[in-house]
């Protein structure tokens, strides 16, 4: 039976993770095609016409290339099935990912934030107004990106999908920025001949904090981050709704990817044969991956329960038995 319940529900639930993924590759791949041609087209323009906020904006859009790149590879390796070597699969590719991608981010941030404080001292100088055009073409479709990713982050619960959906939300909002900063330098006057280098370092503070904002995040998945209280929740009532379970003494989950994997503590019926306590096991772990798609896969402890708290279902068997084991289903 337990080979029979292997081959049946794992592959439906392992289809549904690589329909996820495939998707996030897609979107990781018009992110790269156009990042890649806004990058190069605000940083031109920045140099041509004497922008450090266009070009500050541009390495934002460049790191957010880099980024879909690092994605792309992430959800590739991530797609790959269990093996021998990584019985658990493949799916924490994408939190190192996700850690990886913050942490460009970052570095990104405080580097441009630093080669603009080296140049405070010098005499500012008054953009070109063609420097503002890569930017607001490129606001529009980095809206449109944001609210893509962050749509299907949702669907797949992937906190790389997230962390690039954030990047192209802090994209708009550095581009808005870097508009403002051009325009003012542009057309107020000697008071504001500085306002495009204090756009660029406000550019680079947005990079800084979304970065170590996700890196805090992701961070906290490879860590071995539990399921939200309301999913445990859940997962007790399911697992507690089977017949033959008496009590479930604990449940333990761990984050992997874009789903958990858990171990619960069934208390049976300490009279009941091995057989039918396991069989119950068998139907826990069944009942909660059709129950919970982002569940990965379940190990289930059978112990016997106390005497005083056992209500033995109508049916069950006089002969005396007791369990204590425990295996992967």
């Amino acid at each position: 039976m337990g080979r029979l319940h292997q081959l049946a529900v794992l592959p439906r639930v392992r289809g549904a993770i690589r329909e996820k993924y495939r998707a996030g590759i897609r979107a990781a791949g018009w992110s790269f095609g156009l990042g890649a041609a806004l990058a190069l087209a605000k940083i031109g323009a920045g140099i041509l016409g004497g922008s450090r906020a266009a070009v500050a904006d541009g390495i934002e859009s460049a790191c957010d290339t880099l980024n879909s790149v690092i994605l792309l590879g992430g959800l590739t390796v991530s797609l790959r099935p269990p093996d021998t070597g990584h019985p658990y699969g493949h799916d924490r590719a994408e939190g190192v990912t996700a850690i990886i991608l913050a942490t460009v981010l970052t570095l990104a941030g405080l580097s441009t934030g630093a080669a603009i404080l080296l140049t405070l001292r010098q005499t500012p100088e008054v953009p070109a107004l063609f420097t503002i055009l890569p930017i607001l073409v490129g606001l529009p479709i980095k809206a449109a990106l944001a609210a893509w990713k962050t749509r299907l982050a949702e669907r797949a619960d992937s906190s790389a999908l997230r962390s690039e959906g954030f990047n192209d939300a802090a994209d708009v909002l550095s581009g808005t920025l870097a508009v403002a900063g051009i325009l003012l330098a542009r057309l107020g006057g000697p008071a504001f001949a500085a306002a495009d280098r204090v756009a660029a370092l406000a550019v680079s503070a947005v990079i800084v904090t979304g970065g170590v904002r996700l890196l805090r995040g992701s961070m906290s998945e490879l860590m071995d981050e539990a399921p939200p209280v309301e999913e445990l929740r859940r997962i007790h009532r399911t697992a507690q709704a089977v017949p033959g379970v008496v009590r479930i003494d604990k449940v333990l989950g761990r984050r992997s990817g874009t789903g958990y994997f858990l171990d619960l503590h069934v208390e049976v019926d300490p009279r009941l044969p091995l057989v039918r306590a396991h069989i119950i096991g068998h139907i826990v772990k069944q009942r909660l991956l059709e129950a919970l798609p982002g569940v990965r896969d379940v190990l289930t402890h059978i112990e016997p329960a106390e005497v005083r708290r056992v209500t033995r279902p109508s049916g069950s068997p006089q002969n005396t038995g007791s369990t204590g084991r425990s295996a992967r289903r």
